[in-house]
C-alpha cells in the first residue's frame, strides 16, 4: 500500500490537502483527506492527478487544464493508474508503473 500526498490533488474535482492511497499492484484505493500525520505517508508539493495506466496526457499544467482535460473522469477506485504530479512546470511520474 502506497499514500501520496500533495497539497492538491485533482481526481473529477480539486481537492485540497488530501492523499491517494494506491495498492501495491497500482490500483487506485480512493482520495482522502489528509487530517492528520500518517506513517508511511509520502507528501510532495503541488498537483497530484491519477489517469489510466498508459493514458496518453495531454500535458496538463494547472487543474484547469485538466479538469478541461478530462482525463481524470474515466479513473474509478480499483482501476490500474499513473499517479503524475505538476509542479513547477514540470509532470514527474510518481508510481513508476504503467
Amino acid at each position: 500500500m502506497r499514500r501520496i500526498a500533495s497539497h492538491y490533488i485533482f481526481w473529477k474535482q480539486l481537492y485540497c490537502m488530501y492523499y491517494a492511497e494506491l495498492d501495491d499492484e497500482g490500483l487506485l484505493q480512493g482520495v482522502y483527506p489528509l487530517q492528520e500525520e500518517a506513517p508511511a505517508t509520502e507528501f510532495y508539493d503541488g498537483l497530484l492527478f491519477p489517469v489510466p495506466a498508459g493514458a496518453v496526457l495531454p500535458y496538463p499544467l494547472t487543474a484547469e487544464q485538466i479538469r478541461r482535460s478530462g482525463i481524470t473522469d474515466g479513473v474509478s477506485t480499483g482501476d490500474r493508474v499513473d499517479l503524475y504530479r505538476v509542479h513547477e512546470g514540470r509532470i514527474v511520474l510518481m508510481n513508476g508503473k504503467g
